[in-house]
C-alpha cells in the first residue's frame, strides 16, 4: 500500500523548509506516493510553482493546504499564548478560494507575530476544507489536560465535517502519537499519519538544519526536525509500528488515501492576463474612442508647432499605433496608466519623463504618459507592442510618491481589487558563502577573501571559474558543500519595488495576500507569476531622485521647462554631459553604481544617443559589446 503525504513544507516556508517543488515531486514519484500536499507555514507562496510543474508528475495527485496559526480569538494579543498550528487543506475549488481568503484575513486582521486565525474565521468555509490537528505545536499537543483535549476535538468535529487527528512519523513523538490514538478511540475520530516534511530526503535534513541556522529565529532554531523528510511507507512502519502497532499504522496511512480520494482536482488560475475595466466618463462607451478624444485634446500642445509634413508623419504613426493597440485589446491599459499619471501630476507628485520601451510610443507621448517624442529620436514602437510577439505593454512609471498613487488606485478600484507584488530574495553564491561561513565559524578574513571570488550567477559557475578553490582550501570542504546546496534557495521576502496588480473581481479569487511591515497589501505570487495567473502588473516605481529634483525646482524657483527633455538647450547642455563623462553621478538614478560610473568615464557620452547606449548596453546580455562600442 502506498500513502498520501499531507503535511509538507518547502523552501517557501522561508528559512524553515528546504526542498524545492521539483525535489519534492521527484521524491514523491520515487517512493510511489498517491498524493502530495504542500502546506507552508501560514502562506501560499509555493502553490503556483507546484501547480506549474505537476503535469510532469501525473502519477502524484497534487493537493494544496496551509499550516495555519490558530488562536482562540484574533482580537486578543497575548505574548504568552500567541498561537497553535492547525493544518487546513482545500477539498475543492471553493476550498482553494476559501484558503485564499483565510490567509488574507489572517494577515490583515489576525497578525500578531504570525498571521493568525480563529475558529470563527474558519466556520463559514468548513464544508470545503479538510482540517487536521497538526504537529507538536498544535492545541492538542500544548494542552496537558486530557479531558480538555476531548473538548477541543469535539469542538473541531462539530464545526468541520472533515476533521482528522494527526500523528507524525517521528521517533520523539511516541508519547504524543499514543495520546492521539487514545483520543481517536474516545471521540470516534479518524486519524492520519504525516511526516511534517521540511526536506525531500533524509540526507537533505543536514542542509536544512544549516538553512534554519541562517534564520536568527529563536523559535525556529528550537524546533526538532529529526525525521522531517518525505519518508517511504517502509520508513514510516519502521518508526511507528513500535509506537502504535502495525495495524494502526496501516489504518493511518489508508486514511490519507481516503482524504486524497475526496479532494477534487484543483488547479491554480493560470490564464491570459485579464485587463481590469476602466470606468469611462458617461458620454463614452468605448475605450478606443476615449483614447482618440484624449489624443485630439493634446495634439496642439504636443505637435501643433510642427510643420504640416512633420505632423502628417506623426498622424500616420499614431493611426498605426492605435490600430495595433485596439487589435491587441490594450486600450483599457493605456487609459488606466493615463489616469493615475494624470492624478499624480495634478496632486504635486512628480512623474519622470518616461523609461523603457513605452518611450517608443507616440500614443504614450500624446496621452502624457511619457514626455518624449519618439519620432524625433527614431524610437521603435514595435519594441513596446508587437502583434507578432504578443506580450503585455510595459510602462515603467517613475513617481516621487508611490504610496499616494497606490492609495489613489485603491480608492478608485477598491481595496479588494488592488495589490502590490511579493519579491522573493534568493541566496546568491556570495551570500551563501558569507552566511554559511558565519554559522560554521569560518574566520571573517577568510570569508571576506573567498566571497569576492563568488561573483557569478550560479554556484557552479563560481566553482568552475575558481577551479583551485577546493584544493587550496581543503579544510573547508563542508563550507563549500553546504553553501553550494543553499545557494539558489529563498532567504527572505519583501515587496517588489514597482509591481501593482489591479483586477475586476477580487485578488483573493486568484490567491491570498500578505501584509507588509508598511501595511501594504501584497499578493503571494511574484513578478514572474502574477501575469501567468491572469493579473496584469502595472509598474509604478518610487524614485527618491524625483523628490530631489522637485526640491531643487522649488528652491531655485525654476521653470520646469528649463530641465525638460523637450528643451533643445537643455538636451544639448555641455555641462551636464561633462558631469556624466567625469562619472560624478552619486545619487543619479540608473548611473550611480561603480560599474556604470566606470562605463561613463571610459565612454564619455557627449549626446543623448550615446547616453542612451550607455544605459541600454549595461545589462548582462550586452555586456560583451561594451568594449567594441567604446572603441
Amino acid at each position: 500500500m502506498t500513502y498520501t503525504s499531507l503535511h509538507n513544507h518547502s523552501m517557501y516556508s522561508v528559512l524553515d523548509g528546504y526542498a524545492t517543488p521539483k525535489e519534492y515531486l521527484e521524491r514523491a514519484k520515487e517512493i510511489g506516493l498517491k498524493g502530495f500536499c504542500i502546506s507552508e507555514h501560514g502562506n501560499q507562496y509555493s502553490w503556483v510553482y507546484f501547480d506549474e510543474i505537476k503535469k510532469n508528475y501525473p502519477e502524484v495527485k497534487m493537493i494544496y493546504g496551509v499550516e495555519l496559526y490558530e488562536c482562540f480569538n484574533i482580537k486578543i494579543q497575548d505574548k504568552d499564548n500567541k498561537y497553535f498550528h492547525l493544518l487546513a487543506i482545500a477539498r475543492n475549488e471553493q476550498g482553494r478560494i476559501a484558503l485564499n481568503e483565510i490567509v488574507t484575513k489572517s494577515n490583515f486582521e489576525g497578525f500578531y507575530y504570525k498571521p493568525r486565525v480563529d475558529l470563527d474565521m474558519l466556520k463559514k468555509h468548513a464544508e470545503n476544507l479538510i482540517i487536521c490537528s497538526a504537529c507538536l505545536a498544535s492545541k492538542l499537543a500544548r494542552e496537558n489536560d486530557y479531558n480538555k483535549c476531548i473538548e477541543y476535538v469535539n469542538e473541531y468535529k462539530y464545526i468541520f465535517p472533515y476533521y482528522y487527528l494527526e500523528m507524525q512519523s517521528h521517533k520523539n513523538q511516541k508519547e504524543y502519537n499514543q495520546k492521539i490514538l487514545q483520543l481517536s478511540k474516545d471521540t470516534n475520530t479518524p486519524f492520519i499519519i504525516t511526516t511534517d516534511s521540511h526536506a525531500a530526503t533524509k540526507e537533505d535534513l543536514y542542509y536544512q538544519a544549516r538553512h534554519v541556522q541562517i534564520a536568527h529565529d529563536d523559535e525556529t532554531l528550537t524546533e526538532s526536525y529529526e525525521g522531517c523528510y518525505l519518508q517511504s511507507e517502509k520508513e514510516i512502519h519502521e518508526i511507528m509500528d513500535d509506537q502504535i502497532g502495525k495495524d494502526n499504522v496501516d489504518i493511518g496511512l489508508n486514511n490519507t488515501n481516503k482524504i486524497a480520494d475526496i479532494i477534487e482536482i484543483i488547479n491554480m488560475p493560470f490564464q491570459e492576463p485579464q485587463l481590469p475595466t476602466f470606468p469611462l466618463p458617461k458620454e463614452f462607451n468605448d475605450n478606443n474612442k476615449y483614447i482618440k478624444y484624449l489624443i485630439e485634446q493634446n495634439w496642439d500642445e504636443r505637435y501643433g508647432y510642427l510643420s504640416i509634413e512633420e505632423q502628417k508623419i506623426r498622424k500616420d504613426r499614431v493611426k498605426y499605433e492605435l490600430k495595433v493597440i485596439n487589435q491587441m485589446n490594450f486600450d483599457g491599459y493605456f487609459l488606466i496608466v493615463w489616469d493615475f499619471i494624470k492624478y499624480a501630476r495634478e496632486n504635486n507628485i512628480m512623474v519622470a519623463p518616461g523609461r523603457g520601451s513605452c518611450a517608443g510610443s507616440a500614443v504614450c507621448y500624446l496621452l502624457k504618459i511619457t514626455d518624449l517624442d519618439p519620432v524625433k529620436y527614431g524610437l521603435i514602437f514595435e519594441r513596446f507592442l508587437n502583434p507578432e510577439r504578443v506580450s503585455m505593454p510595459d510602462t515603467d512609471t517613475d513617481v516621487s510618491d508611490r504610496e499616494k498613487v497606490i492609495k489613489y488606485l485603491i480608492n478608485k478600484y477598491g481595496e479588494q481589487n488592488v495589490c502590490q507584488v511579493i519579491n522573493f530574495s534568493y541566496i546568491t553564491p556570495i551570500v551563501a558563502i558569507k552566511d554559511v561561513g558565519r554559522i560554521l565559524n569560518i574566520p571573517y578574513q577568510v570569508c571576506d577573501k573567498i566571497s569576492k571570488k563568488f561573483v557569478y550567477d550560479t554556484f557552479e559557475e563560481c566553482i568552475k571559474n575558481n577551479s583551485d578553490l577546493y584544493e587550496q582550501y581543503a579544510d573547508y570542504k563542508d563550507w563549500f558543500d553546504v553553501a553550494g546546496k543553499l545557494s539558489g534557495r529563498i532567504r527572505q521576502v519583501s515587496v517588489h519595488a514597482g509591481g501593482v496588480g489591479i483586477v475586476d473581481t477580487k485578488i483573493t479569487d486568484y490567491i491570498g495576500m500578505k501584509i507588509s511591515n508598511k501595511n501594504e497589501h501584497v499578493i503571494q505570487v511574484d513578478k514572474n507569476m502574477i501575469e501567468k495567473i491572469g493579473i496584469i502588473k502595472f509598474d509604478i516605481l518610487g524614485v527618491q531622485t524625483l523628490n530631489i529634483i522637485q526640491n531643487v525646482i522649488n528652491e531655485l524657483k525654476l521653470d520646469p521647462y528649463e530641465i525638460s527633455i523637450n528643451n533643445d538647450k537643455f538636451e544639448k547642455d555641455e555641462k551636464s554631459f561633462h558631469l556624466l563623462s567625469e562619472a560624478r553621478t552619486n545619487g543619479v538614478f540608473q548611473v550611480e553604481s561603480s560599474g556604470m560610473k566606470d562605463l561613463l568615464f571610459r565612454l564619455k557620452p557627449q549626446n543623448m544617443e550615446e547616453l542612451c547606449a550607455v544605459i541600454s548596453l549595461f545589462r548582462p546580455d550586452s555586456m560583451k559589446a561594451l568594449e567594441d562600442y567604446i572603441q
